[in-house]
């Protein structure tokens, strides 16, 4: 067979991601998130890369 048995094997990695929130009052949060601040390339699956250093900022509100 002239399959090779690792070539669907996912590498090893480190991922640091972050979030900050902010709330002013008791209702609102206000957030920055920062998702592979490393930039580290890699694949969950195979043949698939995922995204470098990305980030997203939100509102949420909480309605009783």
């Amino acid at each position: 067979d002239s399959h090779d048995s690792n070539a669907n094997m996912v590498q090893e990695y480190i991922m640091l991601n972050s979030n900050i929130s902010y709330s002013p009052f008791p209702f609102i949060d206000i957030f920055v998130s920062g998702k592979n601040m490393l930039n580290r390339q890699y694949e969950i699956v195979h043949g698939f890369p995922m995204p470098g250093i990305h980030f997203m900022t939100g509102l949420r509100l909480r309605i009783n």
